[in-house]
């Protein structure tokens, strides 16, 4: 055996072990989750659901979608947040009249997490880089910006629609979303991405449901609104042309 086919096995060797540990870390969390955010069930058929590894069976299902490389990188703070609303999703669909909830706001913080650290995050160093901080203009949309620069707000699922609208469309825009426009053109692997008109189109999609808007701030989703959503944004882990697994090829080119 040469030393290439030596370090190749050593690192294989390594990559299980890896697999093991989070798989052990995040199932050990999901465990954990509260089922009862979404139904009144009793404990006999929470322990049931549960014996039946199906927690398990949507990790690997999970991985599958996703891809074992991608997988592995990944947060996995965002890993533990779309399982946990898989295993909701299971039990929903198992009684349509409970409140689908829990699913909209583990895929809501999923969202935030991928934005947050593979656009914001590198936005936030593009920006600060210029040093400057013009006088703010009275938008909803600078604000939502200037607080996402300056105070570390996240750049939430609306705001960012409209930003991301409002470039493709070429409208006229305002000191800080014009600044976003620059990172977008420097960082092009993300501009590729996020302005795909497939991308916005599934975007504007989730959007017009109102999941992740009013009807996540009433706190009432029903089944079909969930299912809906579960579509666009998960692809129903099985197609690969939805918002969720088209943020996670921002992880094939890092900064």
């Amino acid at each position: 055996m040469n030393n290439l086919e030596r370090e190749n096995q050593i690192l294989k060797q390594k990559l299980k072990v890896a697999q093991k540990w989070i798989k052990r870390e995040i199932l050990a969390n999901i465990k954990s989750i509260n089922i009862s955010k979404t139904n009144s069930e009793t404990k006999t058929k929470k322990d049931n659901f549960f014996s039946e590894n199906i927690e398990e069976i949507i990790y690997h299902k999970t991985m599958d979608f996703l891809g074992e490389e991608i997988f592995m990188y990944a947060s996995k703070d965002v890993l533990e947040y779309v399982i946990s609303s898989e295993i909701l999703f299971f039990t929903l669909r198992n009684n349509k009249n409970l409140d689908g909830l829990g699913i909209i706001t583990s895929y809501q913080k999923s969202f935030d997490l991928l934005v947050e650290e593979h656009i914001t995050k590198p936005f936030r160093k593009y920006f600060h880089s210029k040093k400057i901080f013009p006088d703010l203009e009275n938008d909803a949309l600078e604000k939502s910006l200037y607080l996402t620069i300056s105070k570390g707000h996240i750049l939430g699922f609306g705001r960012l629609f409209s930003l991301l609208k409002n470039i493709s469309k070429d409208a006229k825009l305002g000191f800080y979303s014009e600044i976003f426009k620059e990172f977008l053109e420097k960082y092009s692997y993300i501009k590729k991405i996020i302005l795909e008109p497939e991308f916005l189109e599934i975007y504007e999609k989730i959007v017009d449901l109102e999941t992740f808007g009013a009807k996540r701030h009433i706190g009432k989703v029903d089944f079909e609104d969930v299912v809906a959503t579960r579509k666009y944004f998960l692809g129903d882990l099985e197609n690969k042309n939805c918002l969720f697994y088209k943020l996670f090829q921002i992880y094939d080119s890092p900064l």
